[in-house]
């Protein structure tokens, strides 16, 4: 073999080839130097039944879109669709024989006749009895993808030939829909993607407030792996922003707070959250179970809510953008309903409330135009702040109003939105834990929520899988730490790290001394977020001290300039670039008026790219 030579690679020249054989360096050993100890990992032994069958289905579910054209179902109502699925032949029978994403995918221990599956499903609501009138149907697209025999993936784990080869995505897809199906299925989990899931209403020591109505939430990753000999579930704890589960005033209040009278911003929190409509009272279907009255926010009210769409001349009349209920007015028709004596109590809707076949009210055929908050109070005797925006449930072309009074936020929604610098320190804060922390989560929470123990998840048991409880060990060593010296001085150990100490804990100077000859700090003061510091007296018993820790560690520093202070409008001031660009100091130390991540990544990143030598 030629030698190799490469800088940065070593030297592989005593690598040798004898009698046509490759002797590669061995595989090092487990070791004996240091401490043996024994350390937990975060995974759980799955151990499938060697009889265990799986057909894998493909499932597309689309409704009509106007014309000709159709659309893919998603969201909440894709879910909805799957469990309709479920409670028809010839699924109805086997539903402990089902697992499912709810998504796309559906998992069988019992093979099904594509022949035998509906191609429709009309839609009805959760909850609900029966369809509502004119329910869309939905069309299933239902495909065989496969069957999986899982003894074929436990074999070839524990095989000990090299050249066996196994696809293990099917096995994987397969075993990760069951693993996910009991948190999916449940009404107590929010899931987020695939391998996520979050406690609807989680404790207080999962959950921490963010501010402007979010929260962060506590839950677990979770996903089947593979190893040597063994099926594996990783499990994880993961954190996520949710919507605050609050009335939908409580929310506008708090984000307002945070920032400010900004109904674009307002708008972009608010849209796509779920509500339940408080105003009336909830339905009851046939079980006795309650059916709350559900809204998605569309937007905020708009001027062009009914706009091009309502020929009849009542479009709603809204004042501005993200009005309130006094200034958005609907047109109400004051016909009553065929046989019926009273006027009716419809929704603030921005059509009329006329019945269809009726044909088109015109403007002066019964009716008027009543304002979201005089609507409200004459039918529900609910008081509204004429300040807060009324929110659009509907669409633009057909919008349906609802003051926030009405409205309470649903818990288990998470949010999409970036977090602002405040939020995201929150939720660092609480995210990041020490790794005995979050191990003592796994190991006590993670089985009880990712679905682990069949006394709470009845998929285990019923498909003949076994899962342990507890999490797997692996054998480790604690090695001894190495000396650190600088030039003849040794300093004092911590557990992988050290301070520039010896070890009666005495100040240390780096082995070679070098020179400051030029440096001052720059005082950043930005309106609405603080000062750097107020008082120059402060400045100057700060730089002192620096002064000091610079000359004890070895650094021979000059006494610092004058401080400047930099006059900002807002945290995205270029006058903070114009003030770093103007540095000619060897060092310059920037003041922030208090922890701030938007300062703090300007600056930084602004420096990195003006200076490559300096460090931030």
């Amino acid at each position: 073999m030629k030698q190799i030579k490469s800088s940065g690679l070593p030297d592989l020249s005593t690598l040798q080839i004898t009698d046509g054989v490759e002797r590669f360096p061995r595989r090092p050993g487990f070791g004996t130097k240091g401490k043996a100890v024994q350390l937990w990992a975060n995974y759980f032994e799955l151990i499938p039944p060697p009889d265990l069958i799986l057909h894998r289905y493909s499932v597309k579910v689309t409704e009509k879109a106007g014309g000709k054209g159709s659309k893919d179902v998603t969201g909440k109502k894709l879910q909805q669709t799957f469990r309709l699925l479920l409670e028809q032949p010839p699924f109805q029978g086997h539903r402990n024989d089902i697992v499912t994403d709810f998504k796309a995918n559906l998992v069988s221990r019992v093979k099904f006749d594509t022949k035998d599956v509906p191609g429709q499903i009309q839609y009805r609501r959760e909850g609900e009895d029966e369809p509502l009138i004119n329910a869309a149907f939905h069309n299933i697209a239902f495909v065989p993808t496969g069957t999986v025999t899982v003894s074929e993936l436990t074999d070839y784990l524990t095989s000990t030939n090299p050249r066996a080869v196994l696809d293990k995505q099917p096995f994987l897809q397969a075993l990760n829909i069951f693993l996910g199906h009991y948190t999916k299925a449940s009404p107590d989990y929010a899931s987020i993607g695939s391998s996520r899931s979050f406690a609807v209403n989680p404790n207080n020591n999962n959950a921490s407030d963010l501010g402007a109505g979010l929260r962060a939430v506590r839950g677990f990753f979770s996903s089947v792996r593979v190893a040597t000999s063994r099926i594996l579930v990783n499990v994880n704890v993961s954190h996520a922003p949710f919507y605050n589960p609050l009335p939908l005033v409580q929310s506008i209040q708090v984000f307002g707070r945070a920032h400010g009278p900004n109904k674009i911003k307002l708008q972009d929190f608010l849209k796509r959250i779920r509500v339940e409509a408080k105003h009336i009272k909830p339905k009851t279907n046939k079980a006795g179970k309650t059916i709350p009255r559900v809204k998605t926010i569309f937007a905020l009210a708009t001027r062009n809510d009914g706009r091009g769409v309502d020929s009849s001349g009542t479009a709603p009349r809204v004042k501005e953008f993200g009005a309130g209920p006094k200034d958005v007015e609907f047109w109400l028709d004051d016909t009553p309903a065929e046989g019926s004596s009273k006027t009716p109590s419809a929704p603030a809707t921005g059509k009329s409330s006329a019945k269809k076949g009726k044909g088109k009210p015109e403007a002066s055929a019964g009716g008027r135009y009543i304002s979201v908050a005089e609507h409200f109070l004459n039918n529900y005797r609910m008081q509204t702040n004429a300040n807060l925006p009324v929110v659009n449930v509907g669409t633009t072309a057909k919008p349906s109003y609802l003051p926030a009074e009405a409205c309470q936020i649903l818990p288990g929604q998470s949010s999409q939105a970036k977090l602002d610098p405040q939020q995201t320190q929150a939720m660092i804060a609480f995210a990041v834990r020490s790794p005995w922390l979050n191990a003592t989560s796994i190991d006590q929470d993670g089985p009880n929520e990712v679905g682990l123990i069949p006394q709470i998840n009845g998929d285990i048991s019923r498909f003949g899988v076994a899962i342990s409880t507890r999490m797997i060990t692996v054998p480790g060593r604690i090695l001894e730490h190495p000396k650190i010296k600088y030039g003849t001085q040794g300093v004092k150990m911590f557990p992988a790290s050290w301070n520039m100490e010896n070890e009666k804990r005495q100040p240390l100077q780096f082995n070679t001394r070098s020179k400051l000859t030029s440096w001052r700090a720059l005082v950043l003061n930005v309106r609405g977020v603080g000062d750097g510091l107020r008082n120059p007296q402060e400045l100057a018993e700060v730089m002192t001290a620096f002064h000091k820790a610079l000359t004890t560690a070895g650094i021979d520093a000059q006494k610092p300039e004058q401080g400047r202070p930099i006059a900002m409008m807002d945290p995205n001031d270029p006058a903070l670039e114009d003030a770093l660009r103007a540095v000619k100091e060897q060092l310059c130390l920037v003041v922030l008026p208090v922890k701030h991540t938007v300062l703090y990544n300007r600056e930084s990143t602004f420096l990195s790219n003006l200076v490559p030598r300096w460090s931030v």
